[in-house]
């Protein structure tokens, strides 16, 4: 027979309540261009797919971000799924630098062209997600960014691999609160 812990009631007001809260968000880099043509990366962690035909992404961040700036100014931008082996680099992407400086370059890591936007892929990441602008939701400091995914593309290794394989390959990152991450390293099949 499994054990129930008993439950305890948690306020999440701020971001110290938030960070302590028991949760996982995936990692990615989003990738994003100004209107000058200057490019931008940034670790965030509230991303997922909402729709498959058309196929629709959404994420949010802070509207002071350049990353939002950049995206409401240009209305493209890339998501970028790295792998526990450039950890350092993504979470590099998260430092304040002024908005002239390259980030990718800054972090270590490679812009290559995107298929259909603008904004670069980054090399070192498993898979991209090309993204055009279709809606904003604002909440307070907040905004939600809803696109149209327009291009996807992954390393061929890994859209080869068997399903038991690609978690390996892709090696997944997950945000696990204030500081702390995980790595994904195995996959299971569903309990039948």
């Amino acid at each position: 027979m499994k054990v129930v812990s008993a439950k305890v009631n948690f306020e999440i007001n701020d971001w110290i309540s938030f960070t302590k809260f028991p949760h996982v968000e995936p990692i990615v880099i989003v990738t994003s261009i100004s209107k000058e043509g200057i490019a931008d990366a940034a670790v965030k962690t509230w991303t997922t797919f909402i729709n498959l035909k058309p196929s629709m992404m959404v994420f949010s961040c802070n509207r002071q971000h350049q990353t939002a700036k950049n995206i409401l100014a240009t209305k493209e931008f890339v998501v970028n799924i790295p792998c526990e082996d450039i950890v350092k680099e993504t979470l590099a992407t998260a430092k304040p630098y002024q908005p002239q400086i390259n980030k990718i370059e800054s972090a270590g890591l490679t812009a290559i062209p995107s298929v259909k936007v603008k904004p670069p892929r980054i090399k070192e990441c498993k898979a991209h997600v090309e993204c055009v602008l279709q809606w904003t939701k604002r909440y307070g400091d907040e905004i939600i960014i809803a696109a149209e995914v327009v291009s996807a593309s992954a390393d061929k290794d890994v859209m080869e691999a068997s399903p038991e394989e690609k978690c390996n390959l892709l090696k997944p990152i997950l945000w696990v609160g204030a500081e702390r991450y995980a790595g994904i390293k195995q996959s299971r099949s569903f309990p039948k």
